[in-house]
């Protein structure tokens, strides 16, 4: 009963699935959705992250809060960075802006360096190891300083990021020069695009490129390592691992992760009448296929042949079989309900009746049995029937 029940099921499901078409999801290419699942994904040691709905929630814990702020930093002017740096915290901001005087202090005092937003192209576009797919605007991004630097490298594997239209930053003191460009670029008046140091017990870094996080730039094949490494070093401290996330995109706090949409749209669940109905209707078929076995073997009357040749010496194996086949016959009478072998040829009344056929004795045993159990079925239905009714 119970595969007949799984392919009925799967046969409603399939066919509700087949009806219903998953409404189409677009997402920008500008967008940050990627991102924001990479920050929020549950594979994270420890756990994902929760993020904060509010600017004041990250001020309440910063040692176990970061800050990412891609886009316009406006927003950061109500928080006290400097006090939430000090006390634990992680900020990292990406932006091609220039910075609002509140965070452009912060920036000077910290890192020395603040954005120029002074855009710079690859001199060498053609070259696959200085821009991404020929693309001037996209300048690839390496380590420099001459060490492997936590953004830049996992298990001694360098990974460089594609950039799109990225700004420079001035040479960072007392900051660390974290990330220049992999070629030389246009205008060439400074190859600084990321800086990042420690205060106290917290940290602080800049991208001079919010893009390089974007849905779009995270095609590139080393940008979503590059964005899995920025999120590790903004969560693991010197001392803590920071479980709290305040997310800012364009100047707009994101409470929560980006869920990717299922492919499958929900599946409904049939009423119990309508399951019953069709498994009724599925086993009708396995019903008359014995049947009609049946009487062919009687028609060339192998069952008697076999059994007048097989009982005496192995009656209670041939017995076994036989009650065995009485017990399926039963099952699948109750799964498919009134069901006669005179289904397989209507009879005729001006068509001469055919010949008597010889039945064998199980032939007989089954007409009997499935008749008596058809009887009680049928009242068993009846009676059934309203309760189950939606």
């Amino acid at each position: 009963m119970m595969p007949l029940l799984a392919m009925a099921l799967l046969c409603v499901s399939g066919r509700h699935a087949d009806e219903v078409s998953p409404e189409p999801v677009t997402i920008p290419a500008s967008g940050f959705e990627w991102f924001s699942y990479l920050l929020g994904f549950p594979g994270w040691q420890g756990g994902p992250p929760a993020f904060l709905a509010t600017v004041e929630e990250a001020e309440k814990d910063p040692s176990s809060t970061m800050i990412f702020c891609l886009g316009p930093v406006g927003i950061l002017e109500d928080l006290d960075l400097k006090r939430f740096i000090r006390k634990g915290g992680a900020l990292l901001i990406a932006t091609e802006q220039t910075a609002t005087p509140g965070v452009e202090y912060l920036l000077r005092s910290t890192l020395g360096c603040t954005p120029s937003g002074l855009e710079v192209r690859s001199a060498r576009p053609q070259d696959p190891e200085h821009a991404y797919q020929n693309q001037s605007i996209c300048p690839l991004a390496k380590a420099i300083g001459g060490k492997k630097h936590p953004w830049f490298f996992r298990d001694n594997q360098e990974v460089k990021p594609a950039t799109n239209r990225p700004t420079i930053l001035g040479k960072p003191s007392p900051g660390v020069q974290s990330g220049g460009f992999a070629g030389p670029v246009v205008p060439a008046r400074s190859s600084i695009l990321m800086a990042n140091t420690d205060v106290e017990s917290g940290r602080i870094g800049l991208i001079g490129d919010a893009s390089i996080f974007t849905n779009l730039m995270l095609q590139a094949p080393d940008n979503i390592p590059f964005a899995l490494n920025v999120a590790e070093w903004a969560r693991e401290g010197k001392s803590q691992t920071r479980s709290k996330l305040l997310l800012i995109v364009d100047g707009n706090v994101v409470p929560r992760a980006f869920s990717p949409p299922l492919m499958l749209p929900p599946v409904p669940i049939p009423t119990p009448e309508a399951l019953l109905d069709r498994l009724y209707r599925s086993a009708e078929g396995l019903v008359q296929g014995v049947e009609k076995g049946l009487a062919d073997l009687d028609d060339r009357d192998a069952l008697n042949e076999s059994a007048q040749r097989a009982i005496p010496p192995n009656w209670f194996i041939y017995a076994a079989g036989i009650i065995t086949l009485i017990l399926s016959g039963l099952i699948i009478r109750l799964l498919a309900g009134s069901t006669s072998r005179s289904q397989f040829a209507k009879s005729d009344p001006t068509t001469p009746n055919p010949p008597s056929r010889r039945e064998s004795f199980v032939t007989r045993i089954w007409r009997t049995s499935s008749t008596a159990t058809i009887t009680a079925i049928s009242r068993w239905k009846e009676r059934r029937r309203p309760s189950i009714q939606p």
